[in-house]
């Protein structure tokens, strides 16, 4: 630990109980071999250079054996509370264990801590259920953290990102956010900022300081478009009057299609879904499309047309086709859609793979 490229500061330490021995330090600045033998109990030594990947100033004693990560998780959503949390622990110990629900507007704190005499870090991960106002778990928030016990050959990392609700909080979900492609989550170094993960009207802003006992900080918040339906709450085609039967309907073309999401394993991961409009009266009513990404067990009925053509966007975006282009982000699945403004319109869809810069080290 005294030896290394990366050491900068210089740092006093007391060696304890070494009487009567030769002391060789070699610092890495200057390359000045220093050497000691003391005369007493208690030497003082003034020129160790601390070797951490961090300045000594932000880290705290690097000397210290002492390793915590401290979690504030703040939902300062409107309508989504966190439920049914679940901890998976690889390394080290709760010491004050996260609340098993957040509510709206509310905040959840823990301590996550090395176990004693290890030299061995603290190290999880831990998920909540995303729940809308109507009690239905939509999604599972995942978050991981990684703080080390030794800092010369490691860094504090962190993740965050969302999964299917029914994923499992394991070692397995560990492994994949710690060292796997950035699929439906995003991961960082502690020293190389906060992460900012969208998911339909679901924004995740999270940050973890670079020190031996780092604050791990999430904030979950709704990210609310400006409304651009007009008057799609009234009835979607104009009704045929009883009173002047004809013989066609005055109706358009209507309706939503949905394809599961199937990565190589041939896993179904989530389900993408498509509504179209194409109305009769175009002196009332638009051509309006959407596309989202929702949970695997969604059915492809009425219900997620209503949604999609009328309801707020959580997980879908809804335009007019005469607005333009649409543009929906899941995970690294990236959707563009367009409409053309006419009675006969072509919807085209294209479905591509973003692909994550690995920054691992």
């Amino acid at each position: 630990m005294l030896g290394g490229e990366r050491g900068r500061s210089l740092v006093p330490a007391v060696v304890r109980g070494w009487a009567d021995l030769p002391i060789h330090l070699l610092t890495t600045v200057t390359g000045q071999q220093v050497s000691h033998k003391s005369a007493s109990h208690e030497v003082v030594i003034h020129q160790v250079y601390c070797s951490c990947p961090c300045e000594c100033e932000g880290m705290g004693n690097p000397f210290s054996s002492h390793r915590e990560c401290n979690v504030r998780i703040e939902n300062s959503t409107k309508s989504y509370c966190l439920k049914n949390l679940r901890t998976h622990i690889i390394s080290g110990d709760v010491d004050t264990p996260l609340p098993t629900d957040i509510k709206v507007a509310t905040t959840g704190k823990a301590c996550f801590t090395k176990t004693p005499w290890a030299a061995k870090g603290a190290v999880g991960v831990f998920t909540y259920d995303l729940v809308n106002s109507g009690s239905e778990s939509l999604w599972k928030i995942a978050v991981m953290f990684s703080v080390p016990y030794d800092f010369v050959l490691y860094h504090n990392w962190f993740a965050v990102g969302i999964f299917d609700s029914c994923t499992e909080c394991d070692y397995d979900m560990y492994e994949l956010m710690y060292l796997k492609d950035q699929h439906h989550f995003r991961r960082k170094k502690a020293k190389d900022g906060h992460i900012t993960y969208k998911h339909g009207d679901i924004v995740f802003e999270a940050s973890m300081s670079d020190t031996i006992t780092p604050k791990l900080k999430l904030t979950v918040k709704e990210d609310e478009p400006a409304p651009r339906h007009g008057n799609l709450t009234s009835n979607r085609q104009p009704q045929e009057e009883p009173s002047l039967p004809r013989q066609a309907q005055q109706r358009g073309a209507a309706g939503v299609f949905t394809y599961d999401l199937v990565n190589i394993d041939s896993k179904t991961t989530s389900k993408m879904a498509v509504m179209f409009s194409v109305p009769f009266d175009f002196n009332i009513f638009s051509n309006w499309f959407a596309v989202g990404v929702f949970t695997n067990v969604t059915k492809c009925d009425d219900d997620l047309f209503n949604v999609m053509y009328s309801a707020q966007q959580w997980c879908f975006v809804r335009n007019e086709a005469k607005d333009g282009n649409l543009t929906y982000k899941h995970g690294d699945v990236v959707i563009e859609a367009s409409m053309s403004d006419t009675y006969t319109p072509k919807l085209k869809l294209t479905v591509k793979q973003e692909v994550a810069l690995q920054n691992i080290g």
